[in-house]
């Protein structure tokens, strides 16, 4: 069973600033352009496709009610989680250079639930929906070669700098080796409310207890395309699993609606 350890979790989520287009982009066009990109995929999930379960238990630190009146803090909670390799590919490869995911469900005492998801990268890619998605865009594959263009995407990079960050950080770091071996950032902004009605801007990042783990050269080579779900189970199998859920507190100047941006 994997224990989840705790200080802090968030209310209220900001999102990045958009654009104002003539037609802003929607989920539908997202689910559209997901099976552009990966094929339609009968009941799998059109992001994140790919992934695995386990359940496990929220346990808040008392001091966290200094900055949050959420009945999240009050008493330990149940929670379901799912980790993830990001894309619409049920197939994904795992030795790849690409972020993984991790959404958490807390199922609160009196039935209400609380949602969060976190990347293995700690910004985003892109700073609003239109960049991502034209980020996506240039990904899908050309109809009569049925190859990326790979000179588009880094055009487009270089005219959107907002996608660079993420990319940047993926191609400097090689992917965990263990679902449970690797940070999970919030990448976006949330705040959280003290009893006063104080507001408290916040990142969150799980941490997990344990060393973090990356493959070498060597293993991205030749591993399986599929062994997270197995290394998940032998790491279950040797007892239970900590991660520390922590909150970095807003500081004067840090931008608060750009998830393509890491604070200092």
């Amino acid at each position: 069973m994997l224990k989840i350890k705790s200080l802090v979790c968030a209310m209220c989520l900001v999102l990045p600033t958009a654009s104002f287009a003539e037609e802003p982009i929607n989920g539908q066009d997202f689910i559209n352009l997901f099976e552009k990109l990966s094929g339609k995929q009968p009941g799998i999930r059109k992001g994140h496709a790919k992934g695995v379960c386990a359940v496990g238990t929220f346990t808040p630190n008392q001091a966290a009610k200094q900055y949050s009146i959420s009945p999240l803090f009050n008493a330990p909670s149940k929670a379901n989680i799912r980790f993830s390799m990001g894309g619409g590919n049920p197939h994904a490869d795992e030795t790849s250079r690409s972020p993984r995911g991790m959404g958490v469900q807390f199922v609160l005492e009196n039935g209400d639930v609380h949602n969060i998801a976190g990347l293995t990268t700690p910004v985003f890619a892109g700073n609003s929906p239109e960049a991502f998605f034209g980020l996506l865009s240039t990904l899908v594959p050309d109809e009569k070669t049925g190859q990326i263009d790979f000179a588009k995407v880094k055009a487009y990079r270089e005219q959107n700098p907002s996608t660079l960050g993420q990319f940047n950080w993926l191609q400097s770091h090689n992917p965990p080796a263990s679902y449970v071996s690797s940070r999970y950032f919030g990448v976006h902004t949330f705040y959280m409310v003290d009893e006063k009605g104080a507001k408290h801007a916040f990142r969150w990042t799980m941490v997990p207890e344990e060393p973090e783990q990356v493959l070498t050269e060597e293993q991205m080579k030749t591993f399986p395309k599929s062994f997270l779900a197995k290394r998940l189970e032998q790491d279950l199998a040797k007892g239970k699993v900590h991660y520390r859920f922590q909150a970095e507190l807003a500081e004067q100047g840090d931008v608060l609606t750009d998830p393509s941006v890491r604070w200092p």
